[in-house]
């Protein structure tokens, strides 16, 4: 399982609902051969103009921007889940050094001796 914010269960609640509430299937189905969406580069092209985000944000930031994000706040083993990746060393690629929390910890250091 993998968690989501409530606002993108509410959405995709709503198209199972749609979707007659079936047992299987894919979540958004298009008019593809294989009946899959191939590509979801239009998709997002179109939801990034309606946000109205910069033409610079294209797939690969958004993908990247939300595991650094994410990278931060959970283990190395959730962001492989949540990334669906196998190999930890593809995961550490979005875990940053925080610097602030790190230069927060060197000042803590020269008062108490001890680094935290």
């Amino acid at each position: 399982m993998i968690p989501v914010f409530r606002e993108a269960m509410e959405v995709l609640r709503r198209r199972h609902l749609a979707q007659g509430m079936p047992r299987e299937g894919w979540v958004f189905p298009s008019d593809s051969k294989t009946g899959h969406i191939v590509t979801i580069l239009r998709a997002f092209t179109n939801a990034r103009r309606k946000a109205q985000l910069p033409d610079a944000m294209v797939l690969y930031t958004a993908r990247h921007g939300l595991a650094t994000d994410l990278g931060r706040i959970v283990s190395t083993k959730e962001l492989m889940d949540m990334g669906g990746w196998s190999d930890a060393a593809t995961a550490m690629r979005y875990q940053h050094p925080d610097t602030a929390a790190l230069q927060a910890r060197l000042e803590a250091a020269r008062t108490t001796g001890k680094i935290q």
